[in-house]
């Protein structure tokens, strides 16, 4: 089980390098929340040279992704679960000490809804905020990104339908990262058949303190064998050029010290 969302990243990093050789690295994801706390992404952009888009609908959490100034697009929106527009009204968010909640009158619903708690923080009501919400495939074109990476979709629910609402013969994309905690068994049976019919093979399940995505390959791309050991394979070498983007091997960096550090997501400065 992964311990961080860095973590998480550095690991996804490596497996988009070696296992599909991608050139393009770019990314779309959905939510982007602070830009940091659950990003599964900020890794891929500060050490792999990723960039891409940040959707976002809450302003205050938008605007911390502003102030981070992350070498990506950063949109105030909601994913329409449909091909068309909308309109939706939806609730607040507050991260407090690393746990996401939405907000109200002395109490946070927390967004996993297993539990809720009294929040000493904050005790302003929050009204309903009412937020656009466009088809995927929409803001994918208005960034002019046609072929795209990874997607990563933490929606909490609401993930199927907005994949059944992408055009994939206009839109090549070669990963999806799945947040599927709060599926039911029937939901991710669907999910898993549906991609299976747009001919992405599921590579991993990956836990992360209670959260648990899936992760799934383009079957072009996908080598048929999960590989548990991939980042103990690589030589400092690679390791470093990963990371950096930068192939200088004359850097004496021990190999037991350079993977931990890639294996728990940090980089020597």
């Amino acid at each position: 089980m992964l311990e961080s969302f860095e973590e998480l990243s550095a690991s996804l990093g490596a497996i988009l390098y070696l296992v599909l050789e991608i050139g393009q690295r770019k990314f779309f994801e959905y939510r982007a929340l602070d830009g940091k706390t659950y990003s599964s992404t900020l890794h891929l952009e500060k050490f792999l040279n990723w960039t891409g888009l940040l959707i976002e609908f809450d302003p205050h959490l938008l605007l911390n992704i502003l102030e981070m100034h992350r070498k990506a697009y950063a949109i105030r929106a909601c994913v329409s679960p449909t091909a068309t527009p909308m309109v939706k009204l939806v609730a607040p968010v507050k991260i407090i000490e690393g746990n996401i909640y939405t907000g109200y009158r002395k109490k946070h619903t927390k967004l996993d809804g297993y539990r809720s708690e009294k929040d000493d923080f904050h005790t302003e009501f929050k009204q309903s905020i009412a937020v656009e919400c466009f088809p995927m495939y929409s803001l994918l074109i208005a960034a002019n990104m046609t072929k795209i990476d990874l997607i990563v979709l933490q929606n909490y629910g609401n993930d199927l339908n907005i994949i059944t609402s992408i055009p994939f013969d206009e839109i090549l994309i070669f990963v999806f990262l799945i947040e599927v905690k709060n599926l039911s068994s029937d939901e991710k049976l669907a999910l898993r058949l549906s991609m299976e019919l747009k001919k992405y093979a599921f590579y991993d399940s990956i836990s992360y303190q209670g959260s648990v995505f899936w992760l799934l390959i383009k079957n072009e791309f996908y080598t048929g064998k999960k590989d548990e050991n991939i980042l103990k394979k690589l030589t400092t070498t690679d390791i470093y050029k990963i990371l950096t983007g930068f192939d200088d091997s004359s850097i004496n960096y021990t190999e037991v010290d350079f993977f931990d550090q890639i294996s728990r997501g940090f980089l020597i400065q």
